[in-house]
């Protein structure tokens, strides 16, 4: 089985094949940029334009749209002949309908050409052993006559072709650490200074990320000038404050090799921990070693807990998630979690035994996928001979 496009089949035959986009309307898919936009050539410059909508366009835009409009519906009907003509032996042609299309599949879609087609024929609806009803032309390849072989007698089909499939049991959510429920502690409405504070969270979050790779006597003078042209802060005094409290940090010995050029910066980690939970996240420092794992994760927020028993629930449940994964990934490796809170900034380690009290557990088991209502397709055109080709409709959708 092959999945292409039609414009990556050319070249190629194959003895059944698949339309299974057949009922798109090109009509809504608009030109060159999905409709949005138009391609205005002028004094040998092709601009991208907004394109008006027809009560409102004017030229020399207006024929030039009328053009382009015109030359990708010839190229519609081009790449639906070359469709056709890569099946040997039958052609199916099938879609989605959507919501705009209560009276049956587009007037301009393939579907509806091909249906025209063999009404024009004179193609008559029958009684049809697979389908049910078809509408055919030519010589139908019955089911146990093979091309030039005779016939033969038609296997038994399975039990199993007829049942209906199971429904599928839903799959676990995917568990963002980062999200793991709400923080236990109320604030009260921001401040001017809260504010204050949490945007210098922000900023401190970014020189995080930025200043560790920079040599030691480089970080300031380039934190400050990223502070000043990147980030927009005026006040040269707060540029000042800001860079040294981020190269504090970074250059603590207790954390200095959680920023040095071995750590990682935004890891991404997924794992499936106990009871089928999915863990999936990504870590802001991550250093691996041979007998340990050192992760930190950045909090902006405007406030920043003086000791570990202020530290809200929702943190210490996500370096859990953080560090179960990790123990599936690196087994036997022990693990060490801090959490840094770039709004004084403070770095807080996080004990085993308080990580331990705050694994998450898995959450209700959702529902299995429900079964689709209602017909969600139209009827299959089926094409196929010896000699030429025939195409069957099955006006039920079955």
């Amino acid at each position: 089985v092959r999945v292409m496009t039609v414009h990556g089949s050319k070249g190629l035959q194959s003895p059944v094949v698949i339309l299974a986009d057949a009922c798109a309307d090109p009509d809504r898919r608009g030109g060159g940029f999905g409709g949005s936009f138009a391609r205005l050539e002028s004094d040998g410059l092709s601009l991208p334009v907004f394109r008006p909508r027809k009560d409102e366009v004017g030229e020399p835009l207006k024929s030039q749209i009328e053009a382009q409009d015109r030359r990708e519906r010839e190229e519609h009907w081009r790449l639906l002949y070359v469709a056709m003509t890569r099946a040997e032996e039958r052609l199916y042609a099938g879609g989605a309908l959507g919501p705009a299309d209560r009276n049956g599949p587009p007037r301009a879609s393939w579907y509806a050409a091909l249906d025209a087609s063999l009404a024009a024929l004179g193609a008559g609806e029958q009684d049809d052993p697979i389908w049910g009803q078809a509408r055919s032309f030519g010589d139908a390849l019955q089911p146990g006559r093979m091309p030039g072989r005779g016939t033969r007698a038609a296997p038994a089909s399975p039990a199993w072709i007829r049942r209906p499939a199971p429904v599928e049991a839903r799959p676990p959510r995917p568990l963002a650490p980062s999200s793991l429920g709400d923080e236990d502690v109320a604030d009260p409405p921001p401040s001017p200074a809260m504010r204050a504070a949490a945007e210098r969270g922000r900023l401190l979050h970014r020189l995080f990320e930025r200043l560790p790779d920079v040599p030691p006597e480089e970080r300031a003078a380039r934190g400050e000038r990223w502070l000043e042209r990147s980030a927009g802060v005026a006040d040269p005094e707060l540029r000042r404050a800001l860079v040294a409290d981020a190269c504090r940090i970074v250059a603590d010995p207790a954390y200095a090799e959680l920023f040095g050029p071995a750590a990682l910066a935004e890891a991404p980690i997924a794992a499936v921990v106990a009871d089928g939970l999915v863990v999936s996240g990504t870590v802001d420092r991550l250093l691996l070693e041979e007998d340990r794992i050192v992760l930190a994760d950045f909090k902006t927020g405007r406030r920043a807990p003086a000791s570990l028993a202020e530290i809200p629930v929702a943190h210490l449940r996500q370096m859990a998630a953080y560090a179960e994964a990790l123990k599936l990934i690196f087994p036997g490796r022990r693990i060490e979690a801090k959490l840094l809170y770039t709004a004084a900034p403070v770095m807080h380690d996080l004990p085993p035994a308080l990580i331990a009290r705050h694994i998450p557990r898995p959450r209700e088991v959702e529902p299995p996928l429900p079964p689709p209502e209602g017909p969600s397709s139209v009827p299959t055109l089926v094409a196929g001979t010896e000699d030429r080709p025939y195409i069957a409709v099955d006006p039920r959708g079955d």
